[in-house]
């Protein structure tokens, strides 16, 4: 019996806390509606706030940029201080 035949009663009987199917036998998406659990998907830092992945892309690209330019200003001052040597 497929769960499109089912009545929402005869659902929540069975996948809800206390239902008739084992943890065993639920999807990951039932089990964490089972017990309450909330999505991985969707994961807060300490200020509740969600984490993007675009927060991750732009802190590598700030740090790759700021080593970027201390290699070229490191550069700029070895070719300036040689260039001032007899």
């Amino acid at each position: 019996m497929g769960d499109s035949t089912l009545s929402a009663s005869e659902l929540r009987k069975m996948y809800h806390k206390g239902g008739s199917l084992a943890d065993d036998q639920l999807t990951a998406q039932q089990v964490r509606a089972r017990y309450s659990i909330p999505s991985n998907s969707k994961i807060k830092n300490a200020d509740g706030v969600e984490n993007s992945p675009l927060s991750g892309f732009f802190i590598l690209s700030v740090s790759v940029a700021v080593v970027a330019m201390v290699v070229a200003y490191l550069m700029g001052f070895m070719n300036t201080s040689k260039s001032g040597a007899p």
